[in-house]
């Protein structure tokens, strides 16, 4: 049995991408030996399903009750009460493309979690994090706390199954409900800034939002000012307007910057479009 795993969630929404671009550029690029690739599903279609079955990706049934990003952990939890997985790669799946080997970082500080601080600090946890999951007094213990702290990305994290439970049992005792979007960043923010952990080069999630360095496409393939491939590319941003490519994808795509607002303004029009943007489909 595979050692290791890589899991994602994803829903119906996200499905094709997934199909079409998160598992063709893994598949191309990352040595899979000795690793199961899962998908936690809150919402497939039948037929994204059927495909992710044919690549004999593994599809896990999940029961969506909070936001995904947040209950993933509880899912993850489940999946290792049932398979014996050593180490885990959490990743999201509708905006993350990789583009080169990730596979040795499993072997590397496999006691800890392994994951990528920002390169430009965003007032994430200020500005766009509803605040209803968590007692009052614990969000600002928490968010005094992460002061002055590089935001750790939650989008791609390694670790050891063990510290994957210990978060969610942490999650689960610390939070009232499972409904805040980035609820999620901001708890694993301080269990990894609390306990510890490797931060890993930057290009292992590399975040084109709050990219400090130099970046550029190049017959739609991301590069760094060397010109040499990002790992891992994220086109994060909780609204489309604030992703900083259209058209993003792996092989052939588009790939288009985006002419961005200023930031503190793309802030403050995704807080009020958060509600909106996490009201569950209408079936």
């Amino acid at each position: 049995m595979p050692r290791h795993a890589i899991v994602t969630s994803c829903d119906a929404r996200f499905g094709d991408f997934l199909l079409r671009h998160w598992l063709p550029s893994l598949r191309a690029n990352v040595n899979l030996s000795g690793v199961d690739v899962v998908v936690l599903d809150y919402g497939l279609a039948d037929a994204q399903r059927q495909a992710l079955s044919a690549q004999d990706v593994g599809v896990y049934p999940c029961v969506r009750d909070g936001v995904i990003s947040n209950v993933r952990y509880r899912d993850i939890c489940r999946l290792l009460d049932e398979r014996d997985y050593d180490q885990i790669l959490s990743v999201d799946a509708g905006d993350v493309i990789f583009q080169a080997d990730v596979r040795p970082l499993f072997d590397q500080h496999p006691d800890r979690f392994r994951a990528v601080p920002e390169q430009r600090r965003i007032p994430f946890h200020e500005l766009l994090i509803e605040r209803s999951d968590l007692a009052p007094e614990r969000f600002r213990e928490i968010l005094a706390f992460l002061g002055g702290k590089p935001m750790v990305n939650a989008g791609v994290v390694f670790g050891p199954a063990r510290k994957f439970r210990e978060f969610w049992h942490f999650y689960r005792d610390t939070s009232r409900a499972f409904g805040c979007f980035g609820m999620d960043q901001m708890l694993l923010n301080y269990v990894l800034y609390r306990d510890g952990f490797v931060a890993l080069e930057r290009g292992y999630n590399f975040v084109l939002v709050s990219a400090a360095s130099r970046w550029a496409v190049r017959d739609g393939v991301f590069v760094d000012a060397g010109g040499h491939a990002i790992p891992v590319v994220h086109n994060a941003g909780n609204v489309e307007s604030m992703r900083a490519i259209r058209d993003f994808g792996y092989g052939g795509a588009a790939n288009r910057r985006r002419r961005l607002a200023p930031l503190r303004l793309r802030l403050l029009i995704a807080r009020r479009r958060v509600a909106h943007l996490l009201r569950p489909p209408r079936h």
